[in-house]
């Protein structure tokens, strides 16, 4: 059997992995358009904050150590250009000779990924300073930028996690920043009740924003000197865009293989394509949402690796499911945990559901324990049935801890009575009585 992955990134070489498990004997290739494998994008902020010393310390396995551990072939400056599923061989470019390569495949998978939003509408968007840091190759181009003393201001562009960590790094070299963002609120997938307060918590830090600024242009001779949103003109040696990025999936477009209509390769549960011999995986899929059993768009690192095996698993002959996402996610700023799964309450009213919701303040450990910090929860929940459907945090220590038991509730299905009386662990240094997220549950019987 031969196995062709087009992308050697976390998705592609789960499926890569996986397929070794179960072919001992298979020919497995990958394809990768450029010269990293195995990367984490999401590290990126910390190596520009010098939290993470080398470019080279974002990479899982080198690809040398990953080839010979599970004797795969990964082709570097291999570009696919067209597959063409009638003859099951995809065409792929070298990058550095422009020489067209056949390779043919009993099973393809692909691994596309996403690429950053830029809109090309936007006057001056293609001067040089303006990164996406979308790749480990810009990662490096900004730190450079950041240690060199002629950058001093820096804007950037849209107000999601990324940015917002980018924001931190960026004020430890000292430099002026701000974030400019379209929408009236910082991190738009959270309900505006509790986005405030993150932003409350980072101005104080020492970050400056301007919501409600779409971009109108960017300007520079050659290179940014000043970013004009919403009226006013933010001086600019630095500039990275953020706001958003969508599925690379033109390729499996081109081949006749089916989108949702988000744009992401549509996919069922084995993540086999509308070609039986073809799958897809990672950022340039869309994955069934648990809670509304529509199509999402989730590019996500554990997501990536959790399809990417599925993907590979059942290539090979396997029988893994992937049963879709809630879209959990949390984020570390300074020392503040910002964390979220299952729906906002705006996005449970927009989807038709009858909503309850309460943001409750809790402690973190017995409240007359020294060490004892806040968090604040938003519980949103399905009326009258109590089913759980989301919920938003942010504190300190324990955090991530109620963003996975939220995680664990939405997923099984329960509602905030089934949640209401598990047995958690107490102890004064470590927790209160009642478990954070079930004082929030307590709160919310009273819509019930």
């Amino acid at each position: 059997m031969r196995y062709l992955i087009i992308g050697a990134d976390a998705a592609g070489l789960s499926a890569a992995s996986q397929i070794r498990r179960r072919d001992k004997e298979g020919e497995i290739i990958v394809l990768e358009m450029g010269k990293w494998v195995s990367y984490g994008l999401c590290g990126l902020p910390y190596y520009l904050s010098g939290e993470v010393k080398n470019i080279e310390d974002l990479v899982s396995v080198p690809k040398e150590k990953f080839e010979k551990s599970r004797n795969v072939q990964i082709k570097l400056f291999h570009k696919a250009v067209k597959i063409e599923r009638n003859r099951k061989i995809v065409i792929a470019e070298k990058t550095d000779t422009g020489e067209k390569v056949e390779f043919p495949y009993d099973k393809l998978i692909i691994t596309t990924g996403a690429e950053p939003v830029k809109p090309p509408s936007i006057k001056g968007i293609d001067l040089e300073g303006i990164y996406t840091l979308h790749s480990l190759d810009e990662g490096v181009l900004i730190r450079n930028e950041l240690e060199s003393e002629k950058v001093k201001n820096v804007v950037l562009v849209g107000a999601g996690y990324v940015n917002l960590e980018v924001a931190e790094a960026v004020l430890k070299y000292g430099k002026n920043v701000v974030v400019v963002e379209m929408l009236p609120r910082i991190m738009k997938n959270f309900d505006i009740d509790v986005s405030e307060m993150v932003k409350d918590y980072l101005e104080d830090k020492g970050i400056k924003f301007a919501l409600s600024s779409p971009v109108e242009e960017f300007k520079g001779n050659g290179r940014v000197r000043s970013v004009l949103a919403g009226g006013k003109e933010y001086p600019a040696d630095l500039v990275i865009l953020s706001i958003g990025v969508k599925p690379r999936s033109d390729l499996a477009r081109d081949a006749g293989i089916e989108l949702n209509p988000d744009g992401g390769i549509k996919v069922d549960c084995e993540m086999r394509t509308s070609d039986p011999d073809i799958f897809a995986a990672g950022d340039c899929v869309s994955i069934k949402n648990l809670i509304t059993g529509k199509p999402m768009f989730v590019p996500l690192g554990d997501i990536a690796n959790k399809t990417g095996v599925v993907a590979g698993d059942v290539a090979a002959g396997g029988n893994f499911r992937f049963p879709g996402t809630i879209g959990t996610q949390s984020s570390k700023l300074f020392d503040m945990v910002v964390a979220k799964t299952g729906l906002s309450e705006e996005e449970a009213k927009s989807e038709g559901f009858n909503v309850g919701s309460v943001l409750i303040k809790a402690n973190n450990a017995a409240h007359y324990m020294p060490e004892h910090r806040p968090i604040w929860i938003k519980l949103v929940f399905e009326k009258p049935s109590g089913r759980i459907l989301g919920s938003q945090s942010i504190g300190f220590e324990r955090t991530e801890r109620v963003n996975a038991i939220a995680a664990m509730a939405i997923t099984q299905g329960l509602r905030i009575q089934d949640l209401l009386f598990v047995d958690f662990d107490y102890t004064p240094r470590l927790s209160p009585v009642w478990e954070p997220i079930q004082q929030a549950c307590r709160v919310a019987l009273k819509q019930l």
